[in-house]
């Protein structure tokens, strides 16, 4: 028997939804909802046509905002949260996300109490606008907006309301996405990098060993750094 745990909601966002399409959470099969000041997580899988996306290589951040409405949708948002690329489980398949297990998630957004602690303004409920997006590693980087939906946050009449935490942009924008992250390019394609160094690594008698370039009578050559390392 499993223990209570933060309120799940879960949501694939589909590339492939018109813009009067809406997100459905599955687990309740309707639109998002949850009471105000609970903890929530939000299990995002990344799809095309109602079908998951297996290869997810290529995004490198995904974004779930919160805005005060669907007319205020341009407003600061009441929640948000950016996922890097490293936190994106890449080997999801379509039978795991079926299961609906919370572990089973392309990317976990998770909320605390104090986050979700909206001040409804005296009302008992608020339909605010939630909208899912991701970032790509392209060059440049692609935005992708994966749906939105109207976002239902409910008094419950325990505790008190406050003005949420002042979230601002707390994600990563093309710009920056594109100097952080390495990028895809095509095939006979080439990479100037101004600062900074990058290695490929060659695996030979369990080390690794990174390829460099050294000056040998005036002739740039490559070679093979002498020192091995277990994990580059």
């Amino acid at each position: 028997m499993s223990l209570l745990d933060r309120k799940r909601i879960r949501i694939l966002g589909d590339q492939s939804l018109r813009t009067n399409d809406s997100l459905t959470d599955i687990l309740a099969s309707s639109s998002p909802e949850m009471f105000r000041g609970n903890d929530v997580q939000f299990e995002i899988g990344i799809g095309v046509s109602g079908l998951l996306q297996i290869d997810i290589s290529n995004i490198a951040t995904l974004t779930l905002e919160v805005k005060p409405s669907a007319d205020k949708r341009t407003d600061a948002p009441l929640m948000s949260k950016s996922i890097p690329s490293s936190e994106l489980k890449q080997d999801l398949t379509q039978q795991l996300w079926n299961e609906n297990d919370p572990a089973n998630a392309h990317g976990l957004v998770t909320f605390t109490g104090t986050e979700t602690n909206i001040n409804l303004g005296g009302a008992f409920e608020l339909d605010t606008w939630l909208v899912l997006s991701v970032t790509t590693n392209d060059a440049p980087g692609h935005d992708i907006t994966l749906g939105r939906s109207i976002f239902k946050i409910v008094e419950d009449g325990t505790g008190s309301a406050e003005d949420p935490p002042n979230f601002g942009q707390n994600f990563y924008d093309k710009v920056t996405s594109d100097a952080r992250f390495m990028q895809r390019h095509e095939d006979n394609s080439w990479v100037q990098f101004a600062q900074g160094r990058f290695f490929y690594f060659i695996q030979e008698t369990g080390l690794w060993y990174a390829e460099i370039a050294i000056v040998v009578d005036g002739i740039p050559t490559k070679t093979l750094d002498q020192n091995g390392v277990v994990n580059p």
